[in-house]
């Protein structure tokens, strides 16, 4: 019952702010769920106000480190192993995700069905509990502000000393730009059929001032800001019912720069840097194409990648992949370099096994920690990564 209850309260703080999800950029990234504005929204739920009465409240952890297998030579050195530790207990709870900082891991719970759910944080060092906002909503990228609906409208609180204020925008869900400093939010004509609509993209400051229309989408969505905040990935159209194409567009000059068709394109993601993009395409008429892609964001090189299941950026040129491999007994990591395209196990599934559950995973922002929700247990672990 509360694992259910929880699935629902991530899906009703979503349905606050979000006509959909996002995609992520770069490793760390609240997901989606994902660090951007995938579906013509932005992303990424979480919480608010911090209670100042909150009382911290101690979790149960386990630590569990896996000894390396002894080598034959008594003067070569142990390869460090990948190191699990259970964070949680009693099958709590959902949607963990690094602190702004990455000392804690927050997560949605809701321990009393008389309470509404909140936002709690658990210390990787303590593992002591916290009670972090009992607010839901989203925060900017430095975790200094908060944003979130109330009677159809929007605020954004500043988390140092409290002061809200209203964003104008008619409690549409907002993103905030990587650098902290704007405001994003759409509003689409919704009698049309998706390939038709039109998608006006309002930029402001952060006090909600200088709200105007930066872009016009016609069947498009956007994607993700870019991470230097100069413009974003799109989706676009040219004519009403034409064809989709991904394009970058630059605040700047007002132009879209094209990088290839989007028909059959999902799942977008940039490197940290924002140097490049991974995507996949399926159900394509030739069956070589389906699968998962990389590309320069200029458009200057393109491959596909062997990477077969769930994946995040680790690093601007590393990914972390939990392969879709059916015949092992757990889910294991491995990393793949785009540089040296090498491909190499980080986990075994004998000795280090684990399973997560539906995709619930996030890397820490220095490549180091994942953290999951177990599929045997229902609790949040952490894998320290050698």
């Amino acid at each position: 019952m509360r694992r259910h209850l929880f699935l629902l309260i991530a899906f009703a703080s979503a349905a606050l702010f979000v006509a959909a999800c996002a995609a992520e950029t770069g490793s760390g990234n609240t997901p989606t769920p994902t660090e951007g504005v995938e579906n013509t929204e932005v992303a990424d739920v979480v919480v608010a106000e911090p209670t100042a009465t909150a009382t911290e409240t101690p979790l149960a952890t386990a630590t569990v480190t896996l000894t390396p297998t002894a080598t034959n030579t008594a003067t070569a050195t142990p390869t460090p192993q990948p190191i699990l530790q259970q964070l949680t207990t009693n099958g709590c709870c959902v949607q963990p995700r690094f602190s702004p900082n990455g000392d804690e891991i927050w997560y949605l719970d809701q321990p009393d069905p008389d309470v509404s759910a909140a936002l709690y944080g658990i210390s990787i060092e303590t593992g002591e509990g916290r009670l972090v906002n009992d607010r839901l909503g989203i925060y900017s990228p430095n975790g200094n502000l908060l944003a979130y609906p109330e009677r159809e409208r929007t605020y954004i609180q500043r988390l140092s000393d409290g002061e809200v204020w209203e964003i104008n925008n008619g409690g549409r869900q907002i993103s905030f730009s990587p650098d902290g400093t704007r405001t994003l939010w759409v509003i689409s004509d919704s009698q049309f059929n998706f390939d038709s609509r039109r998608t006006d993209v309002y930029l402001a400051d952060l006090n909600g001032n200088g709200g105007s229309v930066a872009v016009t989408l016609i069947g498009g969505r956007v994607l993700s800001w870019l991470p230097d905040a100069s413009g974003l990935l799109v989706t676009n159209r040219d004519v009403p019912g034409g064809d989709a194409y991904l394009a970058r567009y630059d605040f700047e000059s007002e132009e879209f720069i094209q990088l290839g068709d989007a028909e059959r394109l999902r799942g977008v993601r940039l490197s940290p840097n924002g140097e490049w993009m991974t995507f996949m395409i399926s159900m394509t008429e030739n069956p070589a194409d389906n699968g998962l892609w990389l590309m320069r964001i200029d458009g200057s090189e393109r491959r596909k990648l062997p990477l077969r299941g769930g994946f995040q950026w680790r690093t601007d040129t590393e990914l972390l992949s939990i392969p879709a491999d059916f015949d092992a007994p757990a889910h294991y990591l491995e990393l793949y370099n785009i540089e040296t395209e090498e491909l190499r196990k980080l986990t075994d599934p004998n000795a280090q096994p684990f399973r997560v559950e539906g995709g619930d995973w996030q890397v820490s922002r220095d490549g180091q920690q994942v953290v999951f929700v177990s599929a045997e247990d229902r609790n949040i672990w952490l894998i320290e990564l050698p």
